[in-house]
């Protein structure tokens, strides 16, 4: 839990040591559609929103990369989302996406330290409020690194889902 609290941790602090207007997140391994950028760049850029999500989710994107078993525990963890933290987004487990800086240094004393995915948090700790943009991507197939995916991240998952939900009284270490 402690490499995955660093990550999402690495991942705040570079956010927020940016100068840049807008911030861009993607995993390192390859899997993302770079060439969709500009286009999450400009949707920022004409206000249209202040969060773009690429989506393996909606029309146009997909994530066939993904075996059964990957596929199905995406799924449910998106369902969870959605249900317990009343997310709204198709993708909130996606590590692609672009954010308004500003609006992402409002949210982010409320973010948790725990958990796997840093859309999932601020989409849950903005509660509706972030004119959200989802853009269809195809999800590759891994070219550099593992998956993560472990019993660990599921107990990750599950804390951060918790910390949510209970704005953050109770949390993974609990």
């Amino acid at each position: 839990v402690e490499k995955l609290d660093d990550a999402v941790m690495e991942r705040i602090e570079g956010i927020l040591a940016s100068g840049a207007p807008f911030v861009a997140v993607m995993d390192a391994d390859l899997q993302h559609d770079e060439t969709r950028l500009p286009q999450m760049l400009a949707l920022l850029q004409d206000g249209e929103a202040e969060l773009v999500v690429g989506s393996r989710y909606i029309d146009g994107g997909s994530a066939d990369s993904f075996n059964s078993q990957r596929r199905g525990v995406s799924e449910f963890a998106t369902l969870i989302a959605k249900r317990l933290l009343r997310v709204e987004i198709a993708d909130p487990m996606s590590g692609f996406f672009m954010i308004r800086r500003d609006r992402f240094e409002e949210l982010a004393p409320n973010l948790s330290v725990h958990g796997f995915k840093i859309l999932l948090d601020i989409v849950a700790t903005a509660r509706g409020s972030l004119r959200t943009v989802e853009i269809p991507f195809t999800f590759g197939t891994r070219l550099a690194g593992e998956s993560k995916l472990d019993s660990m991240v599921a107990l990750d998952f599950l804390g951060l889902i918790l910390a949510k939900m209970t704005g953050d009284a109770v949390s993974l270490r609990f």
